[in-house]
């Protein structure tokens, strides 16, 4: 496992209104089925990450508490100084890939090996 750095000036002031950007992916797997996965994030004034929000479509409980704690604890990481990098790459530990993975909407991004795959591709692209 990657050691964790943190930044210097950790904790910043947090923005009361803030910015961010909203995404939405479908990603089809080999059978068909669609998956939709809803990313929404806030910045400080900066424009540096400083929160992520993860939800998806139809999925149950299990898969909607499993990422929101993703999204809470990436929070946590980033709001302590932690580097948009270094976060998506704790993600991508170990390399696993698994279900649901495919084909995605975005032409930027046109595979997914998993949700969270996506999801540490996807912040990397827009704030890495």
């Amino acid at each position: 496992m990657p050691e964790i750095v943190y930044g210097d000036d950790i904790i910043d002031e947090w923005p009361t209104v803030r910015k961010g950007l909203g995404h939405t992916v479908r990603i089809t797997d080999t059978r068909g089925n669609i998956y939709k996965m809803y990313i929404n994030t806030g910045c400080y004034k900066d424009g540096r990450l400083g929160e992520v929000f993860i939800r998806m479509g139809k999925e149950g409980s299990t898969v909607r508490g499993l990422l929101n704690t993703v999204g809470i604890l990436m929070t946590t990481l980033l709001r302590n100084g932690v580097p948009v990098n270094q976060v998506c790459g704790l993600l991508r530990e170990g390399g696993h890939s698994y279900p649901p993975s495919g084909s995605t909407d975005n032409d930027d991004l046109p595979t997914a090996d998993s949700l969270i795959g996506y999801l540490a591709d996807w912040l990397e692209e827009n704030f890495g």
